[in-house]
């Protein structure tokens, strides 16, 4: 943390296998790369990215050769006889500025999908969860790469949004290049 009008000194550290993984972004909106071409990371899933609504029937795969560039993308499959659930990656960012016009941009492709995919987006702030709540679907059935655009003023009072995608339904659905820009 760095109070108004002083300074502070960050040290990384490069090259050193032990040590934590660097960030791709700090915590402000003004440009956020958000992973969003989820090409980064360790482990299941994409840096800054998390899953929810997960089962079985309901998978997540991050799968690091299917973007729409030949590289990363989210994976989301349901089963057909899965009951609908909002299955997602999500991921949040904090720092928004109120009042300031921001740009959602991201893609989805599609392989059967019964239901709706696309991508959502929330703005909150603490004790309020949803003042902003958007799905920006794109459709269902099987279609190559669509981009969303969603351009908006964040509401008064935000301090951040969550970003996700959708699959509610059944099916396969990738997700790739989502970006916010002020």
């Amino acid at each position: 943390e760095c109070p108004p009008a002083t300074k502070i000194t960050l040290h990384l550290y490069w090259d050193n296998p032990s040590a934590w993984e660097t960030p791709d972004f700090l915590p402000n909106a003004a440009s956020q790369e958000l992973n969003g071409k989820f090409e980064k990371g360790r482990g299941d899933l994409p840096t800054g990215w998390a899953a929810k609504e997960t089962d079985a029937k309901h998978r997540i795969v991050w799968d690091r050769a299917a973007g729409r560039n030949g590289g990363g993308a989210i994976r989301v499959e349901v089963d057909p006889d899965a009951e609908p659930s909002w299955v997602a990656v999500t991921h949040r960012i904090d720092g928004i500025t109120p009042g300031a016009k921001y740009r959602l941009r991201a893609w989805t492709k599609a392989d059967k999908v019964n239901g709706s995919s696309g991508w959502f987006l929330h703005a909150g702030k603490p004790g309020q969860d949803q003042i902003l709540n958007r799905t920006l679907g794109v459709g269902s059935g099987t279609f190559d790469w669509k981009e969303v655009v969603f351009e908006f003023v964040a509401p008064d009072d935000v301090t951040y949004f969550v970003v996700g995608t959708v699959l509610r339904g059944t099916g396969v659905a990738w997700f790739d290049d989502c970006s916010i820009d002020p």
